[in-house]
């Protein structure tokens, strides 16, 4: 998937819900009980990036959403917000070739 549009999710049970760079370096998912930004090339697919890394999320239900409203969120299994861009403008977040995971408006 190359972009997460509003009123979608990745979830944590979904190995192919992920974010692939256009050049395929990078990977935006739900990995090892967080939200992370990771090298998809690499051996152990070392971590770029992770959200709030110390507070994991659950192993299962957990979710990252693009709210309607526009604010990309992290969602435990009990849907306590763990992480949150406390954004309301955004219609889909994408993962760059630089690792950059961006939010755009309508406008882009």
């Amino acid at each position: 998937m190359q972009r997460l549009n509003r009123g979608s999710s990745l979830h944590v049970e979904s190995h192919s819900d992920i974010l692939v760079s256009p050049d395929g370096l990078y990977e935006v998912g739900l990995n090892a009980y967080s939200f992370a930004i990771w090298f998809s090339n690499s051996a152990n697919q070392t971590v770029s990036w992770i959200a709030r890394r110390d507070r994991r999320v659950n192993g299962r239900r957990s979710r990252l959403s693009l709210w309607k409203d526009g604010n990309l969120v992290l969602i435990d299994a009990n849907d306590a917000v763990i992480w949150s861009t406390n954004t309301n403008s955004t219609s889909y977040a994408e993962i760059l070739d630089t690792g950059n995971l961006v939010l755009r408006d309508c406008n882009g």
